[in-house]
């Protein structure tokens, strides 16, 4: 379901980046500000506390995100938050890096693992990704207990299944006698 609040203020933010000519500065910054909110669930609460006034709010919003250097974005996220908008703030973020992945052709999916993978990790796996479609690519790490082990990436319509489920029925198909399945649809 698209939210179109969030959409709004996410073309907005989108359209400033690009008019300063500064879209993939805005997106690695939005990028931290994502981080930091998913990692900070009750962050998103504080901010749409109406126990708050806005120069608390502003506060600690300043005081969050010291390091961020660019300030539009800053006042952007002090305006989202002062017009009531600080729950959809995570949809709009996701937005804008989807509108910026769109521009600049970076191709956006998910690595499927039974655990969190750490940097190193996704960075191995992105490379690979990259190395066989040909292209950039955004992908974010999503937990499927059902895997066993391994992963499985899917990005737009590529999916490339190194999940040890995947083998075992791979072993299983050549076992009976039928033909092996690949790796990579």
């Amino acid at each position: 379901m698209i939210d179109e609040i969030a959409s709004k203020y996410a073309s907005a933010l989108f359209a400033v980046a690009r008019e300063e000519n500064a879209l993939e500065t805005y997106l690695d910054e939005v990028k931290k500000i994502r981080s930091v909110l998913f990692q900070n669930e009750s962050f998103i609460y504080i901010l749409a506390s109406y126990k708050l006034d806005d120069t608390k709010k502003t506060k600690i919003l300043d005081e969050t995100f010291k390091d961020l250097s660019l300030i539009p974005l800053k006042k952007f996220i002090a305006l989202v938050t002062k017009n009531g908008r600080a729950r959809k703030l995570i949809y709009i973020l996701d937005d804008f890096i989807h509108q910026a992945h769109l521009f600049l052709g970076i191709r956006e999916g998910y690595i499927y693992s039974t655990y969190p993978l750490d940097e190193k990790s996704q960075e191995k796996i992105k490379d690979y990704v990259r190395k066989n479609l040909g292209c950039e690519v955004y992908l974010s790490n999503r937990i499927d207990t059902s895997l066993i082990g391994g992963f499985k990436v899917v990005c737009g319509d590529r999916i490339i299944d190194m999940s040890i489920k995947r083998k075992l029925k791979n072993l299983k198909k050549s076992l009976r006698g039928k033909e092996i399945a690949t790796y990579e649809n």
